[in-house]
C-alpha cells in the first residue's frame, strides 16, 4: 500500500503568463515549508519580478494544485552578444522532492529559454547545501570564474 508521500501525481510544467494572489500565496506556502526563513522575503521579491518583461516562470502542477515553481529572468543580449538567463529561485514542495518534479521544472526552464529566447547560457546561484549543489551539477551546472556562481552553456 502506498503512502500519501510516496504518490505523486503526474503533472505537467506551465509556463505562467499572468500570476494570480493565490497562485503567489501557493508559492509562498512551498517556499515556507522549505526556507522558512526566507519565505517573506521570496513572496515579497516574486511579488515584483513577476511584472517584470524579462521574468520567467514555470509551475508544475496537477489540477490545480501547485507542487513546485521555477522562477528567473532573462537577461537580453544586443547585436553583438547573445541573451543569458538566470535561476532566481526554484521550489519544490518537500513531499514531492526526489520525484523528478524539479527536474522537469528546470528542463522546462532550459527549453523556452533555447527556444523562444535563443538563449545561450543561464546560471544560478544555488543554496549553499550540498543537495542543492548536487542537484544543478546533475543536470549540467558548473561553478564557474566565481565560485558561487554556477553556469550552463545551453549552446553544445
Amino acid at each position: 500500500m502506498k503512502r500519501y508521500n510516496d504518490f505523486i501525481p503526474k503533472g505537467d510544467v506551465h509556463l505562467c503568463s499572468s500570476v494570480t494572489d493565490s497562485l503567489l500565496r501557493d508559492f509562498y506556502m512551498i517556499a515556507n515549508q522549505t526556507r522558512p526563513n526566507n519565505a517573506e522575503m521570496i513572496f515579497k521579491t516574486l511579488q515584483h519580478e513577476v511584472h517584470d518583461l524579462h521574468h520567467i516562470l514555470l509551475v508544475y502542477k496537477m489540477r490545480d494544485y501547485v507542487y513546485g515553481f521555477i522562477s528567473g529572468h532573462l537577461i537580453p543580449g544586443n547585436d553583438n552578444v547573445q541573451a543569458e538567463a538566470r535561476i532566481n529561485w526554484l521550489f519544490v514542495e518537500p513531499i514531492a522532492q526526489k520525484k523528478g518534479i524539479g527536474s522537469k521544472l528546470i528542463s522546462g526552464f532550459e527549453n523556452h529559454l533555447k527556444e523562444v529566447w535563443k538563449v545561450y547560457r543561464i546560471q544560478v546561484q544555488p543554496v549553499p547545501t550540498l543537495q542543492s549543489k548536487n542537484f544543478y551539477t546533475k543536470h549540467g551546472y558548473a561553478p564557474g570564474i566565481i565560485p558561487y556562481l554556477y553556469a550552463k552553456d545551453l549552446s553544445r
